[in-house]
């Protein structure tokens, strides 16, 4: 409720609007409303939710209802929309103005607390539309990519054919294995402070090693001198510890 009391949404609106023109969803209905789609996006990464879980909790939450203005009585969109939705933001590639714009009204009014500390973490997000069937590929262990050019090779030549006999088929994600679960989809890499508000946000396709995005993260931030970055030990790279030293930033990795 904080912020929705301090922060102009027009902006953000007027950002939407210029990029953003869907006017019908993907069974030829209205399209939902992109400031309240933009919003659940919000909700979904501050409290660290799947499509399936941000879905659920706006059905069953008047207060997760409340945030993105979606009328009483009216069902959440579907897992899949909100799916397709911040594919198609990302596609356009406005989410990095939209951040900036959402934060600069945060520090106005005192809400971001980035100056105390950035946390970094990364989530995989499942694409509704995955092949069916085995998987007949070398699949890259989540957090690292440790196959060879070869086993590399061959997944392009799966997606390759995924995309010309398979036309239902989400082509852009990838699959990757976490632990003894195999999924198909994207990686959300994501800088935040303290209290989980989003400073900058990266999607890659799911295989992308955690290592590689740290630099653009903290590039999107803008972090001043002295700011802890903390993370879990899959980001530790000399690349990522050289990264914060020659930005001034303390090493939390």
């Amino acid at each position: 409720r904080q912020i929705s009391a301090c922060v102009d949404w027009r902006g953000i609106r007027t950002l939407l609007n210029k990029k953003y023109t869907k006017t019908q969803n993907a069974t030829g209905n209205p399209a939902y409303d992109a400031l309240m789609m933009f919003k659940i996006l919000l909700l979904q990464t501050w409290y660290g939710l799947s499509d399936y879980e941000v879905e659920e909790r706006i059905n069953d939450s008047l207060l997760f209802s409340e945030f993105p203005l979606l009328d009483m009585g009216l069902p959440a969109p579907d897992h899949s929309t909100i799916c397709r939705f911040r594919a198609e933001l990302t596609r356009l590639g406005i989410m990095d103005k939209l951040l900036r714009e959402l934060n600069k009204q945060f520090k106005k009014h005192g809400i971001s607390r980035i100056d105390q500390g950035a946390i970094v973490d990364a989530s995989i997000v499942d694409s509704p539309h995955a092949p069916d069937g085995s998987i007949l590929i070398k699949v890259a262990d989540d957090r690292e990519d440790l196959r060879t050019e070869e086993e590399q090779a061959q997944e392009q030549a799966y997606q390759y054919e995924l995309k010309s006999r398979k036309p239902g088929v989400d082509t852009e994600a990838r699959w990757v294995r976490k632990g003894r679960h195999y999924r198909y989809g994207y990686k959300k890499h994501v800088l935040t402070d303290g209290q989980g508000l989003v400073e900058s946000i990266i999607t890659t396709p799911a295989n992308c090693a955690d290592t590689v995005v740290l630099p653009e993260l903290i590039e999107k931030a803008e972090l001043t001198q002295g700011v802890s970055v903390l993370a879990d030990k899959g980001y530790c790279s000399k690349k990522n510890s050289a990264c914060l030293l020659e930005r001034g930033l303390i090493d939390g990795i």
